[in-house]
């Protein structure tokens, strides 16, 4: 075979090329995809600690019913339960959470000067990607409510 027909040999010979192609690029595409997935799970994660610890803040800064002729304001705890509660029903994971600290601050007395201030931190482990753990956290802030008098 002279070199002219081996050049004509390459050139209708492409066989294989395309799979070498995709083979090369294959791992690339996982990547991004992949990589969309868990972004978009942190912004999601990231939404749902910022709405917990608004629903935390909203129930303590609230005048709770009354019980025995007198209203009251939720404890510590009532708050990051509550606030715990709606993390647990709406964050998405793969497998075992990582870890979640709530801390809160509650309303004192009848004062409406006072703040309910509650904190969530959340450690996000990613599925796919070998990136380790990523810190979110979120904090809310709401002025306590003055008592309703009702006439």
């Amino acid at each position: 075979m002279n070199t002219k027909n081996f050049m004509i040999y390459l050139r209708k010979n492409k066989d294989g090329a395309t799979i070498v192609e995709f083979a090369v690029i294959l791992p690339l595409l996982i990547l991004i995809v992949f990589g969309i997935i868990e972004f978009s799970l942190i912004f999601y994660n990231k939404a749902i600690i910022t709405n917990s610890a608004r629903e935390g803040a909203r129930a303590g800064v609230v005048w709770g019913p009354e019980l025995d002729g007198k209203s009251y304001r939720l404890t510590k705890e009532k708050i990051e339960e509550i606030a715990g509660d709606y993390l647990g029903n709406h964050i998405i994971t793969f497998g075992t959470p990582g870890p979640i600290v709530i801390s809160s601050e509650p309303c004192k007395g009848e004062s409406t000067t006072d703040e309910v201030t509650v904190t969530i931190q959340y450690t996000h482990s990613f599925f796919v990607l070998p990136f380790g753990n990523i810190n979110l956290s979120s904090q809310s802030k709401m002025k306590c409510e003055s008592i309703a008098v009702v006439n």
